[in-house]
């Protein structure tokens, strides 16, 4: 009862979900595509706006780092005669003065910046820090950088690198301009703190997981937001691939471009979001369809059941009722047109059944075969003087593969089993033959008790004699099976005429789709690749590899648990 109630509201909810849900979900699709590329559209801006910002701010810390390096041009003349003689006078030291002041004014007031170098060459190797003011160059601990400095005048780079300025500070990055004077032999480096300027790129974001990566335009990172760790190529071999909403800004005066990208699952939660109203009023339509469904299965249940306790009543011979036909009911209609076919056809199928018992009456017996058998070997045995004979080990084999071949299909048997059937089969086809059919059972001793199908082994062998072997005068045929995991694989492999690619192909795709369509000649491989589809599923067909005038291999595969099973019969 459960059942029919299931099935009619199955069908009734199909039939709603074609009227409503259909309609409601391609229109839910058209909108979700609109408002998923209004979303898009909005990242981007968003993106975009933020990338704009954070690039001014780049540009305008690099432009102090420029009025920097052009007061400091203005005061080459007075730099250099300072560092290169020991004495000053009172004017170059009012100057100096100024010069330190004017620097320090650029470090204290903006965030961004670390420190400050300039160097001249002279003969005691002096500069000047922004920190520490004059200082000889051999001890200072940062003087590193002052080998940066470019070589041609007027030159200028932008790098990253980690610096100390005194012995017992852990190092720290540093972003450093570095800029060589026009006129004279020496430079300029103006350092700005690494840390900062990732707070910096940190508050622009507009999302949590939105990253900056400011680089150079050789592609080199200078500096990246915190949420990314920056790796050798990281950004142009990995980044384009893992991230769909990208934006870069130019910085073309400082050589630098600022790109900002988000990664797709921010974009797809924020696209879902949107979508969640339209999702709610699908679910709710659903809803409501299965609703409506149970309740008109409920309306039209009593008619339904009624026509199936006509045939319960009919299938059990019990006298079926009568049924009072309403005039615009088309459930009685129904009704009582089913009662006249199901009589009828019962009619006929119960003399169906009478033609058939009759037919199997005058059927051999296969018992009476294998006693038959038994009885004519004795005879022949008789016959020689009680002398057994060739004839009479074919005949006992012959009735003991009867006999063996009588118990059920379903019933199964251990591989140990089928090895003593199929070696009979063997020994009575050697004769026949007048060949040495050597067959090899490469099968460990723990598998020996496995159970398999009744008569799985000997329709291959058969094919591999019938087609493989009968015209040579010695033939071998080798059974592996092995255990890998929890399947057993069984391979039969002869060194028979083999098959050609054409033939073989053939029989491939008719054992690859279980056609049942097959010559008689491969009717033994017809019904083991029907069998073991059948009981263990498409993955146990039988598969066939060949070789013309080289070799055949069968092999199929079963799930070991099953033929393991010990409450399996």
């Amino acid at each position: 009862m459960k059942r029919r109630l299931a099935h009619s509201i199955k069908e009734n909810l199909g039939f709603l979900l074609i009227i409503f849900i259909i309609p409601v979900f391609i229109s839910g699709l058209v909108l979700s595509f609109i408002m998923s590329q209004h979303s898009i559209e909005n990242l981007d801006e968003r993106i975009g706006n933020s990338t704009e910002l954070i690039s001014d701010n780049i540009s305008s810390m690099m432009d102090n780092a420029a009025n920097i390096i052009q007061y400091s041009e203005n005061s080459a003349l007075v730099l250099n005669r300072v560092m290169s003689n020991a004495d000053i006078d009172y004017a170059d030291s009012l100057s100096i003065n100024q010069i330190s002041a004017f620097l320090n004014s650029f470090v204290n007031t903006t965030d961004t910046l670390d420190s400050i170098y300039i160097y001249m060459d002279n003969p005691s190797g002096k500069m000047l820090s922004s920190s520490q003011g004059f200082i000889f160059k051999h001890r200072f601990l940062d003087a590193g950088a002052l080998d940066l400095i470019p070589a041609s005048p007027a030159a200028k780079q932008i790098l990253t690198r980690s610096k100390v300025d005194l012995a017992f500070e852990r190092p720290r990055m540093v972003l450093s301009y570095l800029y060589r004077f026009s006129a004279y032999d020496g430079g300029i480096v103006v350092n700005y703190n690494s840390a900062k300027i990732q707070n910096l790129l940190d508050s622009s974001k507009n999302y949590e997981t939105q990253r900056f990566i400011l680089c150079r335009s050789d592609g080199e990172i200078l500096a990246h937001s915190s949420n990314l760790t920056p790796s050798e190529n990281y950004f142009y071999f990995e980044g384009f691939n893992r991230y769909e909403f990208l934006t870069s800004v130019n910085i073309p005066l400082y050589g630098m471009v600022m790109y900002s990208y988000i990664p797709r699952s921010t974009a797809f939660s924020q696209m879902f979001l949107s979508l969640i109203p339209i999702l709610v009023t699908i679910v709710v339509l659903i809803a409501m369809s299965i609703l409506a469904s149970i309740l008109l299965a409920r309306k039209t249940y009593k008619q339904v059941d009624q026509i199936a306790n006509i045939f319960r009543m009919a299938h059990d011979g019990k006298p079926l009722p009568a049924i009072r036909q309403e005039k615009d009911d088309i459930y009685s209609v129904l009704i009582n047109e089913t009662i006249k076919v199901f009589l009828e056809k019962d009619y006929l199928t119960a003399k169906q059944r009478i033609a058939e018992l009759q037919a199997l009456q005058y059927q051999i017996n296969p018992h009476f075969l294998y006693n038959a058998l038994q009885v004519i070997s004795y005879e022949v045995q008789s016959r020689n003087n009680g002398r057994r004979t060739i004839a009479n080990s074919m005949l006992e084999d012959l009735s003991d593969i009867i006999r063996y071949s009588l118990g059920s299909d379903k019933q199964h048997v251990t591989i140990r089993d089928e090895i003593r059937n199929c070696t009979k089969y063997v020994e009575i086809q050697s004769v026949r033959y007048k060949a040495k059919i050597n067959v090899v059972w490469d099968i460990p001793e723990e598998l020996m008790d496995t159970k398999v199908q009744r008569l799985i082994f000997q329709p291959i062998i058969e094919n591999s004699i019938i087609h493989g072997l009968r015209s040579r005068r010695q033939g071998l045929i080798k059974v592996h099976v092995s255990r890998h995991g929890d399947f057993l694989y069984t391979y039969i492999h002869d060194n028979g005429v083999g098959i050609s690619e054409e033939n073989l192909a053939g029989l491939r795709a008719k054992l690859e789709t279980g056609s049942e369509v097959f010559s008689s000649e491969h009717i033994g491989l017809q019904n083991c690749n029907l069998r073991l589809s059948l009981e263990y599923g498409p993955d146990s067909r039988v598969k066939v590899y060949s070789r013309e005038n080289k070799f055949t291999v069968v092999m199929f595969r079963i799930p070991l648990k099953d033929t393991s099973d010990p409450s399996q019969p």
